[in-house]
């Protein structure tokens, strides 16, 4: 029996621009996803001083604050390469209490996460196997409280597992290490843009139509085998009815393409 799932919603991306020099950096190895075991390394633009940081609690699709944090396994802080002391707040599990020496302007932050075998919610539901996964990336970073992520810029990359490749909203670009790089993005847009990656993975472009004739549409699909990866014949025409009729329901396009995953 085959079976064929989209998962989750579309993902968009909207008019907006990039912005430079960004505040946070996120670096992800996820080479050993398939045993559910990913690494996140982030580098933070702080002053110095007691600082708070957070792990996101409020997540895209969810209404209530279920953020995994249990699936946090490891966490090591660092400035100027000395390993600095760090609590739990009293008050807020999701918080993180620390003090940034004087004359540091960043922190080094490396965090190890245990994905999720089964759970509910949307942000606490399995999202990997051994041929396939979907980074979501608000298990990965962390920010000062009291910030709006909107207001933080992010500069954010994933490195794959050998011979499979990733698909996101936001465009991608392969670096000299085999890592993908995402277009630069507000901290919002990113946890909002998941990377979807696997062994075996298809892309269905669709056409066009009024109004914006031109702007791209496509179905980025990862599957467990190749056999999984065969469509229906009529598959991508109901897309592309779906591309035209939204067209026509709404009169404009408020994005510059739109990738499903």
């Amino acid at each position: 029996m085959r079976v064929f799932v989209i998962i989750g919603i579309a993902s968009i991306i909207l008019a907006g621009t990039a912005v430079a020099s960004p505040e946070l950096l996120v670096r992800v190895d996820a080479r050993n996803v398939a045993r559910k075991h990913v690494h996140s390394d982030m580098t933070l633009q702080v002053k110095p001083g007691a600082l708070t940081l957070v792990y996101p609690k409020w997540i895209p699709a969810e209404h209530a604050p279920g953020g995994p944090l249990e699936s946090i396994i490891g966490l090591e802080i660092k400035a100027g390469g000395v390993r600095l002391q760090w609590s739990r707040n009293p008050i807020d599990m999701y918080a993180i209490d620390v003090n940034v020496p004087a004359g540091a302007r960043t922190l080094n932050l490396s965090m190890d996460i245990g994905l999720a075998i089964s759970g509910d919610g949307f942000s606490s539901t399995r999202s990997s196997s051994e041929q396939l996964a979907v980074l979501r990336w608000n298990e990965f970073v962390l920010l000062p409280k009291g910030r709006d992520a909107q207001t933080i810029s992010t500069s954010a990359s994933v490195l794959l597992p050998a011979n499979w490749s990733a698909a996101c909203a936001l465009p991608l670009s392969t670096l000299a290490d085999g890592s993908v790089e995402l277009e630069p993005a507000s901290l919002t847009r990113l946890i909002d843009s998941p990377v979807q990656f696997g062994r075996f993975t298809k892309r269905i472009d669709l056409p066009g139509s009024e109004p914006a004739a031109d702007l791209h549409h496509s179905i980025a699909i990862a599957a467990d085998s190749a056999a999984a990866l065969v469509t229906p014949e009529d598959f991508a025409k109901g897309y592309e009815r779906l591309v035209a009729e939204s067209g026509a329901l709404f009169g404009s396009r408020l994005y510059r393409h739109y990738t499903w995953l």
